[in-house]
């Protein structure tokens, strides 16, 4: 199995893993609502953050409506280290899935380096990207790509030739 494909699997962008996928956000929102009774979730916006006692720092923030992870000006669950505050983690969602116009909707990045280790760009919920790959690996030390694929509403597709690639957006 390649790496895609445990992604693929882990992360449900295909049918048959969308109730387990679904099942992981259920236990996330069920957590969520544990760790904070006195917020309980119903048809609104609502933002739960949690802090590190050692330092301050804000280490988890989660922006949910209606009882799903959604957020319109930014991503609706960013972590922070809590030693440095570097955003580690970040995922734009709309509507409980996995959604961004403009730019990769789920973000890994290295707390040491700030380097962005992991990118997915996605739409509703599927790996999907015009312009690049879709899925992209980086090493933290060097921001290196190790791994990218190439996928359209979720389906891994052969890359472009380099000549017949689109220019990348300015920006």
């Amino acid at each position: 199995m390649s790496i895609l494909e445990i992604i693929l699997h882990y992360r449900n962008y295909n049918a048959m893993t969308e109730p387990v996928f679904n099942s992981c956000r259920q236990v996330f929102m069920s957590t969520l609502q544990q760790s904070f009774p006195s917020a309980p979730l119903r048809e609104k916006r609502e933002i739960f953050t949690e802090t590190d006692p050692a330092t301050g720092t804000v280490t988890c923030e989660a922006w949910c409506k209606d009882g799903k992870l959604d957020r319109a000006d930014g991503p609706a669950v960013v972590y922070r280290d809590a030693a440095t505050g570097t955003v580690t983690h970040e995922e734009w969602c709309k509507d409980g899935k996995l959604d961004r116009a403009d730019g990769p909707a789920f973000i890994l990045r290295d707390a040491a380096t700030g380097t962005v280790t992991h990118e997915e760009w996605c739409k509703d919920g599927k790996l999907d990207r015009a312009d690049g790959p879709a899925f992209i690996r980086r090493d933290a030390a060097t921001g290196t790509v190790t791994y990218e694929a190439w996928c359209k509403d979720g389906k891994q597709i052969a890359a472009p030739s380099p000549a017949a690639r689109p220019a990348p957006a300015p920006g």
